[in-house]
């Protein structure tokens, strides 16, 4: 008789909390220092490091499944996380936008969401007489007060937030159908998995048949796994920064990598607009807020 196992009543809370938090934009480095702050530590009594944590975020174990033999095929424990959480979180941790290019932690919100409208490059923050800027990554065709700049994206982003219709799903209508469907596809060719690996053959013929259609159910399994993937939104406003309360007052308390995620969210040109900055033609004829323009479709 088939050993059922079952979710651990200490831990299990703490992996659907890193699944939540990952989705609604915080960064290992900020989850594992609040849970080293509360006494959690790992199954050795030490601290669970950011590196740790990402290996448990990409663990199909969570979502009820094992991986052998270099298939993925389905487990006999609970899921702990659902589908749609998890593979928003594989699609968070597959954009290669999350790197910076260096190991520490996100120290600017903005930089991610802005270009220079000279070139097109990206923006880097950088530092004169104590006196941060916005430059040009690139050329250096800019140079714009840092904080002028984030004074006036952050009461735009405070204002988009303080609007109700700004957390309706974006998302292709269409789109997220497709990806129900799908699941719904996934969950049966799971369940059908199931019950031909737990089935019994009577003769050799019969087991070659069961081998061969275990195979190609497998296949397919993996193909709707990778559909489903694809078709993950993780960019739902409402999963970043909930509705409701002294926006103002949570925005500012906000991790810096949950804001950079809802900033990549609104400042595209089918949002609020793509920011760019302009260069100035001439020393003082130029005001600052006229040199942020938000290039909209």
């Amino acid at each position: 008789m088939p050993v059922r196992q079952y979710a651990h009543p200490d831990e299990a809370p703490l992996i659907l909390e890193l699944f939540t938090r990952t989705r609604a934009g915080h960064s290992f480095r900020a989850i594992a220092r609040d849970w080293a702050a509360k006494g959690i530590t790992g199954r050795r009594g030490k601290p669970i490091s950011p590196e740790t944590m990402r290996d448990l975020a990409l663990n199909v174990a969570y979502i009820g499944l094992r991986s052998s033999k270099g298939t993925t095929v389905t487990a006999s424990w609970e899921r702990l996380v659902s589908d749609e959480l998890f593979y928003e979180v594989q699609a968070i941790l597959a954009d290669p936008s999350r790197f910076s290019g260096n190991s520490g932690a996100p120290r600017h919100e903005f930089t991610g969401a802005i270009v220079c409208d000279v070139c097109s490059g990206s923006i880097t923050v950088s530092y004169k007489r104590d006196t941060a800027a916005y430059v040009c990554k690139g050329k250096g065709c800019v140079r714009v007060d840092k904080a002028g700049v984030d004074e006036i994206l952050t009461r735009v982003v405070v204002a988009h937030l303080n609007r109700p219709d700004a957390y309706e799903d974006s998302s292709d209508a269409g789109e997220g159908s497709q990806a129900a469907a799908i699941r719904n596809q996934l969950a049966q060719g799971r369940a059908d998995l199931r019950d031909m690996e737990e089935a019994t053959s009577e003769t050799l013929a019969e087991a070659r048949i069961l081998a061969r259609s275990v195979e190609r159910l497998e296949g397919k399994i993996k193909e709707l796994e990778d559909q489903v993937r694809e078709l993950s939104r993780p960019t739902r406003l409402s999963t970043l920064f909930r509705p409701g309360g002294n926006v103002t007052t949570r925005w500012l308390r906000t991790p810096v990598s949950a804001q950079r995620a809802i900033a990549a969210l609104l400042f595209t040109p089918t949002v609020l607009g793509q920011v760019r900055l302009t260069r100035s033609p001439a020393p003082g004829k130029r005001g600052l807020i006229e040199r942020v323009e938000f290039r909209r479709v």
